[in-house]
């Protein structure tokens, strides 16, 4: 990165209903001690102050636009931030989470460096009272290609959209991600980032802080069980066709690999029998090669693991 040219990053935020943590929020991001950036503020229908809060933002630093559309969803949301960015990167974050001081700066130069489609770093779990919980981060890795991330997205279920640098030309073609999915839509859409990235690159420095709140939109959805039920269907039809449009042999099986996941969570059904019967094959072959797999799948369910097993080998 030449000093007199340092790319342009767009933050993407995503907000519903985050009065109580959006100021941090935009605090840590014009904190950033890299300061080519725009932060777009997507309001969601609030019914809250934040709307109120963000405007004030608005109007005081340039750097932040905000718009609003009516509770279209936080897919629908980042999607409206993407049409409004005008940076060469995108960086997703959630309205309940903040940034390290040197959050973009440590991305930016590890994706110039690397010329990376995607770069990472360490995330914190943290509590609100800034206690650790976890630490999350995919070291020992240095570089991967976009397959290799895949697998590792599968074994590590690191799937997310926010903490993460995207070279903006990933999102050209728009993702297959049906609005209405509500559950694992991160999930998609990182999967079809990684089948189109050559190269993705991470940091061990910490880049993001996830706050762990019971008011957060990921600890208050609580969904019907049949909507749950709709959801996880919608993601494994979703994810098999995805895999039909896959370019390697490896992204395919990664793709189906996270189907069956799904597939192992829904109710017992006659559509759940015939998507098994579908994995019976894919499971065999990795029935003595991937222990990480296997100990997952004994994990979800070790009755349906024997159950798989005894079936295979008929």
């Amino acid at each position: 990165m030449t000093p007199d040219s340092p790319p342009l990053v767009s933050i993407i935020i995503p907000l519903y209903n985050a009065e109580e943590t959006i100021d941090s929020c935009l605090q840590s991001c014009l904190g950033q001690t890299y300061k080519n950036l725009e932060i777009i503020v997507i309001d969601d229908g609030s019914s809250d102050n934040s709307r109120a809060i963000v405007q004030g933002f608005d109007h005081a630093y340039p750097q932040i636009r905000t718009f609003r559309q009516n509770r279209g969803g936080v897919t629908e949301a980042r999607n409206y931030g993407m049409r409004k960015a005008t940076g060469q990167y995108l960086f997703f974050m959630d309205a309940d989470d903040d940034l390290p001081a040197q959050s973009l700066e440590v991305l930016v130069e590890r994706a110039v460096e690397t010329r990376a489609d995607i770069t990472a770093g360490t995330t914190l779990h943290l509590t609100e009272k800034r206690e650790l919980i976890a630490r999350m981060n995919y070291i020992p890795f240095s570089t991967l290609s976009g397959e290799e991330w895949l697998t590792t997205i599968r074994k590590t279920w690191q799937g997310h959209l926010w903490g993460l640098l995207f070279r903006k030309s990933l999102f050209e073609n728009p993702l297959l991600c049906p609005l209405s999915l509500k559950i694992g839509e991160d999930l998609l859409q990182v999967t079809q980032l990684a089948m189109r990235s050559h190269l993705v690159a991470m940091t061990p420095q910490t880049v993001y802080h996830y706050i762990k709140r019971e008011t957060s939109a990921i600890n208050s959805r609580q969904f019907p069980s049949d909507i749950r039920q709709g959801d996880e269907i919608l993601f494994v039809e979703t994810m098999l066709h995805l895999q039909k449009k896959a370019s390697t042999r490896r992204m395919r099986t990664e793709c189906r690999l996270l189907s069956l996941f799904a597939v192992l969570n829904l109710p017992s059904s006659g559509y759940r029998s015939k998507l098994l019967h579908h994995f019976r094959t894919l499971y065999l072959s990795y029935l003595l090669t991937d222990r990480h797999l296997i100990k997952t799948l004994w994990n979800i369910s070790p009755r349906l693991h024997i159950g798989m097993i005894l079936d295979c080998i008929k």
